[in-house]
């Protein structure tokens, strides 16, 4: 599995730089809608799976909890698709600037400089 991880949400597309960044970032009851799909940045499609730990504290309480996992799929390389996902996003998003004809790490890498631009924005007008 090859970073960054790209996490796709309907037309809406999230990269996080970490395994346990991404894996944080999903809610395990949107898991079992089926509401995500994963990708490394090679194009590979990922599992994304809920897991069950057990938490313990004050040393004698026990729960457990839901957590998210995601992990190589073991497929066929999805690149193609990731570039169609990728073009629709940054297209949606009313971006002009990039090279629709690009290759999956040159996308991957425009879109993580677009989305990174769009949350230092949304810091600055306070949001």
């Amino acid at each position: 599995m090859k970073l960054p991880i790209i996490i796709c949400e309907g037309r809406d597309i999230n990269i996080f730089s970490s395994l346990e960044d991404a894996c944080s970032y999903i809610e395990p009851i949107d898991v079992k809608k089926g509401e995500y799909t994963a990708y490394d940045s090679d194009g590979y499609l990922l599992n994304i799976t809920i897991i069950e730990k057990q938490r313990t504290y004050f040393c004698f309480w026990k729960f457990n909890t839901l957590s998210v996992n995601i992990e190589e799929a073991k497929g066929e390389n999805r690149s193609e698709e990731l570039i169609e996902k990728l073009i629709a996003f940054l297209s949606a998003a009313g971006e002009k600037e990039f090279d629709k004809n690009a290759r999956l790490p040159e996308l991957v890498s425009y879109t993580e400089v677009f989305l990174s631009r769009k949350i230092r924005a949304k810091r600055n007008n306070g949001d």
